[in-house]
């Protein structure tokens, strides 16, 4: 016998479009419609229905003492590993009997669990037997949540239907043929409660490629300001979420023209929520960023790192350099040679001079991020450098003045030397002279004599 039933009025008389159940032609939705198939209550599904937790019973009306079959199928389109649920009932009326090894509980409350499997599948059915306690109607139903996971701990909303299940003193009969009626069944949707999206939506940090950024960042802050140089066409930047489900999304950065440029970081939290970031970008015009590297080089004079990076090595202090090859230095200044220092524990190539390799200062040939790579000073006690403008005869021969101060940075055993020098040089002048003087003394002796 096949019967199609709805809560509310007969189902049309026409397949659902899947085949299984009735569907409402007008709404397309059979998700209210109950099929019986030779006497076993079934729920049918269509759209929006893909997954289930269908109950039904043998036999909708038993006699007192005898045994009841509910089964209870969960069912989804989408392969599960893991369900748990529980299952109420009126124990006035029936008495739980046994389920097998899933199931535990009776006193009106049952525990259905398959947990820790790792095989998906895309159902599972439960068989549990009751026995007819008294005269009287109860409704089995799903108690609670659902829960019905994957084996990624993904989980999905279910919904399920009941079963009424009428307990009689004597079944009906007709001569020798027993009666039996449909059981009554409604389909109660059982939704799970979205969890609370979080509505965090902050960066936890920002940098930026940039020449400077002010003020320093703060999650709290979203209004900043950043300047990069003449040779930047772009802005290049990393961040860090406070919430990892939330999105960034970044507008402009991209094609900066000279002057100001607007960048929006845009982070919207998992409910929605959305809060901006702005950075005013200064991109400076070519002079200026000549002008403020000329500046630096000339004047800044600060400590450093040095980091190795790979196959390169990189220095930093208020800008970076890389470390060159020093194999394509044009010319060594006159009276160095290649050698090399270790700086933070990096060995770094270097020029020290020829005759005097302790010498406090020597030379680092470095590549700025923008710019060719030129020779740098590295003054060893103050653990400074400074660009390498040569040295003192270099610098005269080419008709260069002394620098600010009016000297020229030479080192205490240079001066040293040029001192001891010119005092041998007064010594043998000095000796000459007295020679000289002694051999015409002696010539103005002998012409007295004659």
């Amino acid at each position: 016998m096949k019967i199609c039933r709805r809560q509310t009025a007969q189902c049309p008389n026409k397949k659902d479009k899947k085949g299984k159940g009735r569907y409402d032609e007008k709404k397309n939705d059979s998700r209210n419609y109950f099929d019986t198939y030779d006497g076993i209550l079934s729920a049918g599904y269509g759209k929006g229905g893909e997954r289930f937790a269908q109950l039904s019973a043998l036999s909708e009306t038993v006699s007192k003492g005898s045994q009841v079959t509910v089964v209870c199928q969960v069912a989804s389109a989408e392969s599960f590993a893991d369900v748990s649920f529980r299952l109420s009932y009126d124990d006035s009326i029936l008495t739980f009997l046994s389920g097998g090894k899933k199931v535990s509980g009776g006193n009106g409350m049952l525990e259905i669990a398959s947990t820790g499997n790792t095989a998906e599948v895309p159902k599972k059915t439960f068989s549990l037997q009751f026995k007819a306690k008294k005269k009287g109607t109860t409704i089995i139903r799903a108690d609670g949540d659902i829960s019905v996971t994957n084996a990624s701990g993904e989980k999905f909303s279910m919904w399920s239907n009941q079963v009424a299940v009428s307990v009689v003193k004597k079944k009906k009969k007709t001569g020798n043929t027993e009666v039996q009626t449909t059981p009554k069944a409604t389909n109660i949707p059982v939704v799970t409660a979205p969890p609370v999206k979080s509505k965090e939506n902050r960066l936890k940090t920002l940098k930026l490629d940039a020449v400077s950024m002010t003020p320093e960042f703060s999650p709290e802050v979203t209004a900043y300001e950043a300047t990069v140089d003449a040779n930047s066409d772009s802005l290049y930047y990393s961040y860090a979420l406070q919430d990892e489900k939330a999105r960034v999304s970044v507008r402009g950065g991209e094609d900066l023209s000279e002057g100001n440029n607007e960048v929006s970081f845009v982070v919207t939290a998992e409910d929605g929520s959305v809060r901006e970031y702005k950075v005013m970008v200064t991109k400076e015009t070519k002079e200026e960023t000549e002008s403020r590297e000329d500046e630096a080089d000339t004047t800044q004079s600060v400590g450093f790192v040095v980091e190795q990076k790979g196959d390169k090595k990189i220095i930093k202090n208020s800008y970076e350099f890389e470390v060159a090859n020093p194999d394509d230095l044009e010319r060594v200044p006159e009276g160095y040679i290649q050698s090399s220092v270790v700086l933070s524990g990096v060995t770094v190539p270097a020029f020290t001079m020829e005759h005097d390799l302790d010498n406090n200062y020597l030379l680092l040939y470095l590549k700025p991020k923008t710019g060719d790579a030129a020779l740098y000073q590295y003054d060893r006690t103050e653990q400074t450098i400074q660009k390498y403008t040569g040295t003192m005869v270099e610098r005269v021969n080419k008709g260069e003045t002394a620098g600010e101060g009016g000297s020229f940075p030479i080192s205490t055993t240079v001066l040293m030397a040029v001192i001891i020098v010119l005092i041998v040089t007064v010594l043998s002048l000095l000796i000459a002279m007295l020679k000289m003087a002694m051999k015409r003394r002696n010539k103005k002796g002998k012409e007295l004599d004659f």
